[in-house]
């Protein structure tokens, strides 16, 4: 049909032109016929399917009986349909039987069993689409040919659990791959040349987020567009758990395109580029959440990185030069931030985590291998006083400077949460020989030097002691004096005063 209105067309011109053209407006009409006669025909023989793919009918099946089990769409039709095929060889057979050649463009095999698909077979050579569907085809192997002309497969409905990973890797005109309805875990790898991809991945309920997610990303970082079919239908699996979430099993793709945008916002320098990833997308309260890891481990960093992506749940800073923790508190994007490891740093102290929404609710802190010199137990009593059960603190290989509170309190505070600081046998003190700090003596921390005030209580025995003696000796005197009328000795030596007078 196509053919016949582009021949209708140019006829009609050079009539008009008066050139008497008929043969060149055959000519060209012919090549174009010969251009579109593949999809025209498909269109014609009563298949519905995209621009470059055929889906013919069950109906237009040979009948199981039948000796050739491939037949022509109509007699002069490009598209062939093959049924009931249990072999290679039986395939084989049957497009010989029914006179298949390089004229034919588009094969469907529809109920074919197969153990296993050989994706290099010589029989698909001259095709521009290829569809295996409804059938029993657990495996496809190997890979088509660089000179395969294929531009559109479908592998839908075949139990298809095994994909050879490079299977469509030479297929430069590929642009339409179907593999709906079956039960893959993972993607082949796709070179994709077009400058638009069309992917069906629809109903396979046991496929790998990361594989899908991969892929997307694969195809964006070569400007290279992708447009999913029945993309509300598409999901993919990820784990069940993660710590305090209970999160989804099944992620459909739009959840699946937050873990892009957790890649632009990943914190990056002018020397250096860290890691995320999401975890686990989940939903609470029917809002969606997808809790992200951003490691930041040997990135020689002097400081923590800002600002975080959303949902920042996991940070790993371990193997940098960071001195000090003050972004976990005053950044905000740090709020949601539960795991933190920033081993092997030169961080100083921990009190900036005083006043952090981090201490309220985290479940991993560690920093081994840093320089800090005292552990403010008033500010981790309160955070672990909370929930003891999913906390975990590790402070090993810390050198402190360590005193008489050391031996008193820090000590035994380290014992009662060995539970939760488990590496608490590996802080050393950094003034009493590198000794442990839970095997410090309290009798031989707790000594100091001598000054005059430590004998201020023997002083003021002292002077007790010498005011009872003198209000003895008065008392003792007066008694004298009353019955004997003697005076004491010092008082009758003494001189009479102007004053003594009064007393007289």
């Amino acid at each position: 049909m196509t053919g016949f209105l582009t021949y209708k067309f140019l006829c009609s011109v050079d009539f008009v032109k008066g050139k008497g053209g008929m043969s060149l407006c055959l000519l060209i009409s012919t090549l174009v016929c010969l251009v579109f006669s593949p999809f025209s025909q498909a269109a014609e023989d009563g298949s519905s399917h995209s621009p470059d793919c055929i889906h013919i009918p069950f109906e237009n099946c040979p009948s199981p009986t039948d000796i050739c089990k491939c037949v022509y769409v109509k007699p002069d039709s490009t598209s062939v349909i093959c049924c009931h095929i249990t072999s290679d060889n039986l395939l084989k057979e049957s497009l010989t039987c029914a006179g298949v050649g390089r004229s034919v463009t588009a094969l469907h095999l529809r109920n074919v069993t197969f153990d296993k698909l050989d994706a290099s077979s010589e029989h698909w050579q001259y095709l521009v689409s290829l569809s295996v569907t409804d059938s029993r085809v657990p495996r496809l192997v190997k890979r088509f040919g660089s000179s395969f002309g294929l531009i559109c497969l479908n592998f839908s409905n075949n139990g298809l659990s095994e994909i050879d990973p490079r299977v469509v890797t030479q297929l430069p005109k590929l642009s339409k791959l179907v593999l709906s309805h079956n039960n893959l875990t993972m993607l082949p790898e796709i070179n994709v040349h077009m400058s638009h991809f069309v992917l069906d991945v629809s109903e396979n309920h046991h496929l790998n987020c990361q594989a899908l997610r991969a892929f997307h990303s694969n195809l964006q970082e070569k400007n290279r567009a992708i447009m999913f079919d029945n993309e509300n239908t598409t999901f993919c699996t990820t784990g069940s758990e993660y710590h305090w979430f209970n999160s989804t099993e099944r992620v459909s793709l739009t959840q699946l395109r937050f873990s892009i945008k957790v890649d632009e916002e990943c914190p990056q320098g002018p020397n250096y580029k860290c890691s995320c990833s999401i975890i686990r997308l989940v939903s609470i309260s029917k809002t969606l959440m997808y809790p992200v890891s951003v490691d930041c481990s040997n990135r020689r960093l002097t400081s923590l990185p800002k600002p975080l992506p959303n949902f920042t749940t996991v940070l790993n800073v371990s193997y940098n030069e960071i001195t000090d923790l003050i972004e976990l508190s005053k950044d905000p994007t740090y709020q949601d931030v539960k795991e933190f490891y920033a081993d092997y740093n030169k961080i100083r102290e921990l009190k900036p985590l005083e006043s952090s929404n981090f201490l309220h609710k985290f479940v991993v802190l560690s920093v081994v291998h840093n320089e800090i010199m005292s552990i403010p137990i008033y500010i981790l009593n309160d955070a672990l006083d909370r929930n003891t059960k999913s906390k975990f603190v590790s402070i090993a290989h810390n050198r402190i400077v360590c005193d008489c509170s050391t031996a008193q309190i820090l000590k035994y505070w380290l014992v009662a949460n060995k539970n939760i600081i488990m590496d608490s046998d590996q802080l050393y003190c950094n003034n009493f020989n590198n000794q442990r700090v839970i095997e410090l003596d309290q009798n031989k921390v707790c000594v100091y030097k001598k000054h005059w005030s430590d004998y201020i209580q023997y002083i003021i025995a002292l002077e007790i002691l010498l005011l009872v003696l003198l209000i003895s000796k008065v008392t003792y005197d007066y008694w004298v004096f009353k019955t004997t009328g003697y005076l004491p000795w010092p008082a009758s030596k003494m001189p009479k005063l102007p004053c003594d007078w009064v007393f007289e």
